[in-house]
């Protein structure tokens, strides 16, 4: 018969088990217990970013309809979010045709309203750069062509200056022009490109496209036109169905172009009211010339009669400004 073995009980065991190992044994355990935790507790929360929901019209304008031109107006969404959903947005398949040259037609003075009209567009939407501004030039008389817009280079461009905001193009409503001028060079650059477009220079990779803009918004319309290129950071759209095609560009050029005060101190082309020349004043390409001997005499400076305040000495003087006359000429009455 087999000897009976008994085990020690649990306190015997642990009695005869070595301090020090204790100690180990007791750490491993808290440490087996204090990690996960630690770990739980400090692992980085990954947040679920979410999209923000965006309205996107599918809709094709039909040839019987003519399709609107609405003010631009853009989707809240971050910039990080538009380059993306701009970036679901495929490119066109079908074929990209350049459009026809146009050359500007008219008097001098309207070809040179033109001029500015075109070289402002240009440098304060792409800014001194070659490329994007020959893109610019290009949509604008795409647009002059098309039916959906008005008839004239500075009509085009200053498209709903009269609002604050939702303008066709944003420089003209939303104070740009007043708070920042181009420099000479910079200015001369624009216009230089704009007299190429206006004289049968075309910029082939826009095509026909009449809308476009930075990867870094998305407008209402993005989704319902056809995407055809893309110049830098812009994007560059044509409207889908026969409105995008060559034959709907068929609108003929009116030849006369509106003063835009906006633009006088650009260039004196805009300088007051174009039916009322104002005297002594000659209008060429860079800029505004007075002649001093041209003024009239009823705008020169004449010393006060001493009924109406003046002094033996003549020292106060009276000056009438000539209606219309632009702060570019004051100095030229000094």
């Amino acid at each position: 018969m087999e000897p009976h073995l008994s085990l020690p009980s649990d306190a015997a065991f642990w009695r005869r088990v070595p301090l020090p190992l204790l100690v180990v044994l007791a750490v491993i355990a808290f440490a087996a217990i204090l990690v996960p935790v630690l770990l739980v507790a400090t692992t980085p929360r990954i947040v679920q970013h979410k999209r923000p929901h965006v309205v996107i019209s599918q809709r094709v304008v039909p040839k019987a309809e003519l399709p609107p031109v609405e003010p631009v107006q853009l989707q809240e969404v971050a910039p990080e979010d538009a380059k993306s959903i701009n970036d679901t947005i495929p490119f066109s398949t079908l074929p990209n045709p350049a459009a026809r040259a146009f050359r500007v037609g008219g008097s001098a003075e309207s070809q040179a309203r033109a001029v500015d009209c075109l070289g402002a567009a240009v440098i304060y939407e792409a800014g001194d750069d070659a490329v994007g501004e020959r893109a610019v030039a290009q949509v604008i008389l795409n647009r002059m062509r098309h039916p959906a817009f008005p008839k004239t280079i500075c009509g085009v461009v200053f498209q709903g200056q009269e609002r604050s905001t939702g303008c066709q193009f944003t420089f003209t409503c939303d104070g740009t022009m007043v708070r920042r001028m181009p420099s000479p060079a910079a200015w001369q650059r624009a216009r230089d490109i704009a007299r190429l477009a206006l004289n049968g220079s075309v910029y082939r990779p826009v095509g026909h496209a009449t809308h476009y803009h930075t990867d870094w918004v998305v407008p209402y319309w993005s989704a319902s036109l056809e995407k055809i290129t893309e110049v830098h950071t812009h994007l560059f759209f044509r409207w889908a169905g026969w409105w995008g095609t060559p034959p709907a560009f068929n609108r003929g050029y009116a030849g006369s172009e509106p003063n835009i005060p906006k633009l006088s101190r650009l260039s004196s082309a805009h300088f007051g009211n174009p039916d009322t020349p104002v005297p002594g004043v000659a209008t060429g390409t860079e800029g505004m010339i007075v002649d001093p001997a041209t003024i009239p005499a009823s705008a020169v400076p004449a010393p006060l009669p001493a009924e109406s305040g003046g002094t033996a000495e003549g020292n106060n003087y009276m000056l009438t400004l000539p209606k219309g006359m632009s702060a570019d000429a004051f100095a030229a009455l000094a």
